[in-house]
């Protein structure tokens, strides 16, 4: 429910703008937007790369980190690569056998940095 505190994610426009204003005064931020599919029922596709294209642009101006949750079986192939050609790291569940996150794709354009994981396994 929107209010003072909170925005309602079908409207980014005031998303948008909050964000935006919040990474023009701060310093060392991470922005977080969890359940973007959510986002993508609400407004679609094209609006939320549009939302997505604009907030790395914003993070990667001033130094700040761009978190995005997504659940990748909730869209389709095409638009998951497009989402994933606008992140520097992409960690995906899936593929390690132990079980740790690792980065998919490492691709440098946007503002998001892949977060350090635990050195590889050696040995017996």
């Amino acid at each position: 429910m929107p209010g003072e505190n909170c925005i309602d994610p079908g409207e980014l426009g005031p998303l948008s703008t909050a964000i935006g204003g919040f990474t023009r005064e701060a310093r060392d931020y991470l922005v977080l937007i969890e359940g973007l599919e959510y986002m993508l029922a609400k407004t679609g596709f094209q609006t939320v790369l549009k939302l997505v294209q604009y907030l790395n642009d914003r993070v990667m101006g001033t130094g700040g980190i761009l978190l995005l949750g997504l659940n990748p079986q909730a869209i389709g192939e095409k638009e998951l690569a497009l989402l994933k050609s606008e992140a520097a790291g992409v960690f995906e569940e899936a593929g390690d056998p132990a079980g740790r996150r690792q980065p998919a794709d490492t691709d440098r354009r946007a503002g998001v940095a892949p977060a350090p994981g635990p050195p590889p396994r050696t040995g017996s």
